[in-house]
């Protein structure tokens, strides 16, 4: 329901195809990653988050920090040739401040020289290389699985499929 100051129009959301909001309010195909309980209370209600993260303090640091660097005080009598910040967050940086990319130029050069030389040893130093970014820029890179300590669960204690299929949506199936 919109606040009474906006008028209710349709939303549409491109995951999976296009749908409406409809489509996928209590499908569950959506975790927070990275947003703290505060900020999932308030803007994300009912969203999972298994790992928690920034808080609306942090958001808000996040924002005056980003704003400021774009309009940073200047003397209006010079001209300033200061540059923007580049953390690299969209486009790799050689830069040791940058953001980590899993797709790392090195690596893609050693994919394709492997591909093109069908070197199986060029090919392992790629792979190598890939394992070791996926290692520190993704949450799977950081899991160790203990599969030797596991205990299986019964199937008593697993949510029937009659359930989850209540919680399907056309849209969010798509």
């Amino acid at each position: 329901r919109p606040p009474a100051h906006r008028p209710a129009r349709p939303q549409v959301f491109a995951k999976m195809g296009v749908s409406t909001l409809q489509s996928y309010k209590g499908a569950q195909v959506f975790e927070c990653v990275g947003l703290g309980q505060e900020v999932i209370d308030l803007c994300l209600r009912g969203t999972a988050s298994r790992i928690g993260g920034l808080s609306l303090t942090d958001v808000g640091r996040d924002a005056i920090r980003q704003h400021s660097s774009g309009f940073f005080p200047r003397d209006l009598n010079c001209i300033s040739l200061e540059l923007l910040e580049n953390p690299g967050e969209y486009h790799y940086r050689a830069n040791t401040n940058s953001e980590a990319h899993i797709n790392h130029p090195q690596a893609i050069a050693e994919l394709q020289n492997a591909s093109r030389t069908n070197n199986k040893g060029t090919y392992n130093t790629f792979s190598k290389h890939h394992r070791e970014a996926i290692e520190s820029c993704t949450l799977r890179g950081q899991l160790e699985f203990a599969f030797d300590k596991a205990t299986p669960i019964s199937l008593d204690e697993v949510e029937p499929a009659s359930e989850i299929v209540k919680r399907f949506r056309t849209g969010a199936m798509s």
